[in-house]
This record gives C-alpha cells, structure tokens and sequence, in this order.
C-alpha cells in the first residue's frame, strides 16, 4: 500500500485537461490521481484506464458537438474520474490485520485498478481519512503474479471485448 503518512498522495485539479493529467502521471511514474476542487477537497479519482480507455469519447459524444468543434483536449478530469463516493475502499484497521491473499481477494472481487484505504476521524465517526491506496499493478508487480481480475462489462465495447477475449 502507498501508506499516506511516509507518501503524499499525487493530486490534480479537476478542470485540468485528461492529457495533461495522464502527462503528469508518467512524470511522476503513477497510475492515478486524486481530483481536487477548487478548494483543495478530495472529490474523486482518476486512472490512467479512465482517460485511455472509452471515457474521453463517451464524454463528447454525450455533448452536443455537432454545433462546434469537441476534441479531446475540451475533456477535463472531472469529466472521466470516479466520485469520491463510488471509489471502492478498504477500512485501514482491516488492511492492517489482512494478508496479501485477502487484498488480491478484494483487487477481485471488486474488479477495479485502485483501491482506497480509508480511517475514521478520530473525532468524527463520520468523518473519513483517505490514508492509502493500493494499486493493482504494483501489487502484481511485486508478487510476479498476475490478480486475474474479471473486470466488469461498462459498455456494449467492453462487453464484446470480453467475449471475443480481446485485449486480455
């Protein structure tokens, strides 16, 4: 896990174009981001899937680009990353008893690249810490196994993908 106590966690703000963010992540040799506001909060975050992969074109294609111009570089971070509250979590205290087998379990189960680790505030019980994030590249880098995640079907692409076995 990148533990965010010893790593601060890599962040972008959410109307910076998606080709300027993937830019960033190669710089700094991430997968992801964490997406800002304008005012500093954590609202979400972005992979290097979400601008590669079919977001970008859905995005304009759900505009109405036939009166002007759309490309590429009119799509920002917000409009390709995952809110805040649909990122899929593991609560800290659970990481800290869990084995390797159990976080590969969970890379699995919820069929994502990333995922968040969180903690209560310590005042609030509502309140959540964003403590770490697990990424399932490096996790399979470092084990030298691949997680054989079944990732899950978002569009009719991806769904004929799956079936013809493309792109695995």
């Amino acid at each position: 896990m990148t533990n965010f106590e010893r790593t601060s966690p890599r962040m972008v703000s959410r109307n910076v174009p998606i080709d300027r963010a993937l830019e960033r992540m190669r710089l700094l040799g991430v997968r992801s981001l964490f997406v800002l506001d304008h005012d500093g909060r954590t609202i979400g975050l972005v992979t290097s899937y979400d601008i590669q992969g079919e977001k970008p074109m859905q995005v304009l294609q759900s505009r109405d680009c036939h009166l002007h111009s759309c490309s590429r570089t009119d799509v920002v971070v917000a409009d390709v990353m995952e809110p805040l509250e649909q990122l899929s979590t593991l609560e800290f205290e659970d990481v800290r008893r869990a084995t390797i087998a159990e976080i590969a379990a969970a890379f699995r189960t919820e069929a994502k690249t990333h995922l968040v680790v969180t903690q209560h505030h310590a005042n609030s019980e509502s309140a959540l810490i964003i403590r770490g994030l697990f990424s399932a590249a490096d996790l399979e880098r470092r084990l030298g196994v691949r997680l054989q995640m079944l990732p899950l079907a978002r569009t009719f692409a991806e769904i004929e993908r799956s079936i013809r076995g493309v792109g695995t």
